[in-house]
């Protein structure tokens, strides 16, 4: 590959402050293309003379190094040119916190730490130096004459040895302690979760995916990411703005109803989804969330905003089932009718799906979960995330654990007790047991089995989710 000068995330888009055209172009004569991930066969057939990549640990290595890396090429600029002199042409910059690998973020960057040469950054550094002296002495009208030797003589080594090298860099953000001060840290610490501090702050990521509850859990396989209909997006001009809703899902269709997974609850979730018959699959489209102040009311507004382009106003309502306490049942299937109703508001018809059904326990939701996510069985639908519209929950299905040692198997759900109520969407089980209930909903019919724990290679338990 060539160059990469690379400092330490994933591409959103190639990026600049200068003021440019509608068309990319700047006053210097230069021109800039954004790329997003999720349309990497934009760039296709283009040749680009530098990449920047910024929060590389949001885009999958694989998809940049194989869609968008090939296109910085320097196939269209001969050798002899400037152009092609400058250290700068056919590399990419680069930064990024670390990765969360448990959150679903990628460290793929961090591989390029091990192509850096120390001894010719040591030279690079030195050459740079001796040159930038002699700059300085040109500007001051100092030794002009050996100034210019000087800088005629090593600029092209210089060029050379940067041209050919890697440089990588891990820092943290105390490095600008005196610019930002040590209140910016006490805040930050008490804002953000000890992970999201060390990724964040430390630059020190984690790497811990042992004992998930949604063990065969590999987002490559679940998620998605072509989400929207760019026909339509295509044809707004740079200085519109709009706001995404269902009408530029490309999986969404307006006349089939609507199927959500509700986990009532202080911080409550849902999940909206269709059958998409095309695939076999099941699109977990969108998702939902709110905590006080915001209640249920609030999350069915943000739901029929989001779906105002509905010509079916048809729902199907599955919710958490509250295990095997009487009272715990009776409080969810009351929070579920008051759904029904803030939904009906709005013109929705809502069937409850779960009225008068048996409890359900964490062994079920795991056995079933392990048969689905496993993708063997042809005539039962896959599971597909839509991981623009849903972040949240594909990041926290990697913080769904199971307890430690547990027989039936149970779901340790003592983050949503430790981690503050405004950081759970992504880092708690409750966006994914919302999923939950929608799936177990939908197919445990098809799997009979998971009714007889025997069937399921344990012993009855009784444990809720």
């Amino acid at each position: 590959m060539p160059h990469q000068h690379l400092s330490l995330q994933s591409l959103d888009g190639l990026q600049s402050n200068t003021d440019h055209d509608d068309d990319g172009s700047t006053a210097n004569g230069h021109v800039l293309q954004a790329v997003a991930v999720d349309r990497a066969d934009s760039i296709a057939g283009n040749s680009v003379v530098h990449g920047f990549f910024e929060e590389m640990k949001h885009s999958k290595g694989e998809k940049l190094k194989t869609r968008i890396i090939p296109a910085i090429r320097t196939s269209r600029i001969g050798n002899g040119s400037e152009v092609h002199k400058c250290h700068l042409h056919g590399g990419i910059t680069g930064v990024s916190d670390i990765g969360r690998v448990s959150l679903g973020e990628d460290n793929w960057f961090t591989e390029y730490e091990k192509e850096v040469n120390e001894q010719d950054i040591a030279d690079i550094i030195t050459l740079a130096l001796y040159i930038n002296k002699a700059q300085i002495n040109m500007q001051n009208g100092v030794k002009v004459q050996q100034a210019q030797n000087l800088i005629a003589k090593w600029s092209p080594l210089l060029s050379k040895l940067r041209k050919k090298s890697t440089f990588y860099m891990r820092v943290s953000t105390f490095v600008n302690r005196d610019v930002l001060g040590l209140d910016y840290f006490r805040t930050q610490r008490e804002m953000l979760t000890a992970s999201e501090f060390l990724s964040s702050i430390c630059s020190i990521g984690d790497r811990n995916r042992d004992n998930l509850f949604f063990e065969l859990w590999d987002e490559e396989k679940p998620t998605f990411d072509d989400s929207y209909k760019y026909t339509i997006i295509d044809n707004l001009s740079l200085k519109e703005t709009f706001r995404i809703d269902s009408s530029h899902l490309q999986y969404y269709t307006p006349s089939d109803k609507i199927l959500l997974g509700y986990d009532p609850g202080a911080f409550a979730s849902v999940v909206a989804a269709q059958e998409y018959r095309k695939d076999n699959s099941l699109r977990i489209l969108k998702e939902f969330f709110v905590y006080p102040p915001l209640d249920i009311a609030d999350i069915a507004q943000q739901f029929n905003a989001f779906f105002s382009s509905a010509k079916c106003r048809q729902i199907d309502l599955y919710y958490d089932r509250a295990g095997n306490k009487k009272t715990a049942k009776r409080e969810a299937e009351t929070d579920a009718r008051q759904m029904k109703v803030e939904l009906e508001k709005y013109g929705w018809r809502v069937t409850l799906k779960n009225l008068g059904q048996g409890d359900i326990y964490h062994w079920q939701h795991y056995q079933l979960w392990k048969r689905l996510l496993a993708e063997n069985e042809r005539s039962i639908p896959k599971i597909r995330i839509d991981a623009n519209e849903c972040p949240n929950l594909v990041s926290a299905m990697y913080c769904c654990k199971k307890v430690p040692g547990s027989s039936p198997i149970e779901l340790d759900k003592t983050p949503e007790k430790k981690v503050p109520i405004n950081l759970q969407a992504g880092l708690t089980p409750q966006i994914p047991s919302a999923m939950t209930y929608l799936v177990w909903g939908l197919y445990e019919k098809h799997f009979p089995g998971l009714r007889n724990y025997h069937n399921a290679g344990g012993v009855l338990g009784n444990l809720s989710l």
